[in-house]
């Protein structure tokens, strides 16, 4: 069954290979959709500072690196958490029986929506280093700095990729409440609500973020 069975159809995907899902294949999935959020995000830097000769090549691969391993390993933070949530609250009040190795598997596998907003972010980050154009605020002030950004966010073409990861975190759930009823063994009503309520909070937190 061809992966993307996971996002389009996950109640007949689940059931027939929830119990040969590997972790491994999972992790593989939330790194593809973290490394494509690097790329996005290196080439936005350079396109903030690609005029900023004051700044040592050092100091600007310093701050990819620690831009890069900061992505990656959110990502994975993130995935752990989802997939805790969903194994306690299943197990705890719903009685699923599923282990924590088959929830974060079906959580990283759960995650292919991300890959798409990931690919959705790169596109408009293109579009706004290439097309539009960027300029380097004064590196001397932090403050103007910051504003800068946050008027690169605020674009209009940026609030695209805000829709875009919230679409993709609900499609996610709708993912993870197949995935989370097979594993647990718990009825899709069940699921619904013991992935409703991580997937609400990292809803929120996003448009809280936005503000």
């Amino acid at each position: 069954m061809s992966p993307l069975k996971a996002v389009t159809d996950p109640a007949a995907f689940f059931e027939r290979r929830a119990n040969d899902l590997s972790v491994v294949s999972a992790g593989v999935i939330v790194l593809l959709a973290a490394i494509i959020n690097v790329v996005g995000t290196v080439l936005l830097f350079r396109g903030i500072f690609s005029a900023a000769s004051e700044l040592p090549g050092e100091v600007m691969t310093i701050m990819y690196a620690t831009t890069a391993i900061g992505i990656l390993v959110v990502s994975v933070v993130v995935w752990f958490l989802f997939a805790v949530a969903f194994h306690v609250l299943s197990t705890f009040v719903y009685d699923g029986d599923g282990s924590f190795v088959e929830t974060l598997a079906i959580t990283g596998w759960g995650s292919l929506p991300k890959v798409f907003a990931a690919l959705v972010s790169l596109v408009i980050i293109s579009y706004v280093v290439f097309v539009q154009g960027l300029v380097t605020p004064d590196l001397s002030d932090p403050q103007a700095i910051q504003q800068y950004v946050q008027s690169i966010q605020t674009r209009p073409v940026f609030q695209l990729s805000t829709v875009a990861t919230i679409g993709a975190t609900l499609w996610s759930g709708f993912v993870w409440i197949s995935g989370v009823s097979e594993v647990q063994d718990i009825s899709e009503r069940d699921a619904f609500v013991v992935v409703a309520i991580p997937v609400a909070i990292s809803v929120l937190w996003t448009l809280y973020n936005l503000l």
